[in-house]
């Protein structure tokens, strides 16, 4: 059996991604999410430290953050984190955390808290060079983001702390020359740091009200455009590459990964949050799940049975599939 699989089938390993709120700061152009459930109530708060009691088995505990934008409910990230700390030292459990993050209140006091809980990936979107930028990833108040994101990019990379920052820099038809002027930006700041890896990662309709009219990068255009940011890179800052082709297998189809979303929904992808097939149960107070074996299973049938395609995004796959991708962010 692959690592890939076997991995998500190991009982004594646990990931939770948690939505801590599911409201944002941002209005971006392209985004999928409705921001109709606000902050995670006390009840499902202890209903998670609840889960993790229960768990005498848990050797790995592996914690995502997500939302909405999650660092508006720091003070619930907080609370959990050292919860998680805590039971993970008396228990010996190996613990750590990841988050994908707006990169707007990502400034260095948070950012060292942050590593203090053991948040060590974080994942942060910019859409080129400022122009561009603020055309699509704009503030609740409509204003742009680019100057405030990349100051706080600029004071954490001058921090001595360690972590991994994905920059996960969104393309699409309008923004590629953008995109060349961020790059020599972000090569002439932080040249060799391999605390930072760029990510090209192009718009996908997810559901957005603007899919129609957005300029999308047509699929046969994709790798061609993203070999042209690479070799204008250089090699002077890590590139990640793209996920297919490459085993990559997604958290969703997993058995040992569940999304826990600001309300106490249970669910297993973070893109297709209004999907009935995504909507498999519940948190309760007491830390018990009430989950829809009958929507589970597909699920995991996917990572045991299914296609490399099909484990890299098992939401396309499911009966009645309403195509989506990964999360942007």
């Amino acid at each position: 059996m692959r690592p890939e699989i076997a991995s998500g089938l190991n009982p004594e390993a646990l990931h939770l991604i948690l939505h801590p709120t599911e409201q944002c700061n941002f209005r971006c152009t392209y985004c999928y999410e409705r921001f109709d459930i606000g902050r995670m109530p006390p009840d499902v708060i202890a209903g998670i430290k609840r889960l993790l009691a229960r768990r005498h088995d848990l050797r790995q505990l592996h914690i995502g953050w997500f939302g909405g934008e999650p660092l508006v409910a720091l003070d619930v990230i907080r609370v959990l984190s050292r919860a998680f700390q805590t039971h993970s030292e008396l228990h010996g459990i190996d613990y750590s955390a990841d988050i994908t993050t707006n990169g707007y209140r990502l400034t260095a006091p948070v950012m060292r808290e942050l590593v203090g809980f053991g948040v060590s990936h974080y994942q942060i979107s910019m859409d080129g060079d400022k122009p561009c930028h603020d055309l699509t990833r704009l503030r609740a108040n409509g204003e742009g983001s680019f100057d405030t994101i990349w100051k706080n990019l600029s004071d954490v990379m001058g921090t001595d702390l360690e972590f991994k920052i994905t920059l996960r820099i969104h393309y699409h038809n309008d923004n590629l020359d953008s995109i060349d002027a961020l790059i020599d930006r972000l090569v002439a700041a932080f040249p060799g740091d391999e605390r930072l890896e760029l990510y090209f990662k192009n718009v996908s309709p997810l559901g957005s009200a603007n899919d129609k009219n957005f300029p999308f990068v047509e699929r046969e255009r994709r790798k061609a455009v993203e070999t042209r940011f690479a070799e204008r890179v250089d090699g002077r800052l890590p590139v990640m590459g793209g996920l297919a082709g490459t085993g990559y297998v997604c958290y969703a189809c997993r058995p040992n990964s569940l999304v826990i979303r600001a309300d106490g929904t249970i669910s297993k992808c973070t893109v297709a949050l209004y999907d009935d097939r995504n909507m498999m149960g519940r948190l309760l107070p007491d830390g018990t799940l009430d989950l829809d074996q009958s929507k589970l299973q597909p699920w995991i049938e996917i990572l045991l049975n299914g296609t490399d395609e099909g484990r890299a995004c098992p939401v396309k796959c499911l009966p009645q599939a309403e195509t989506t991708g990964i999360a942007a962010k």
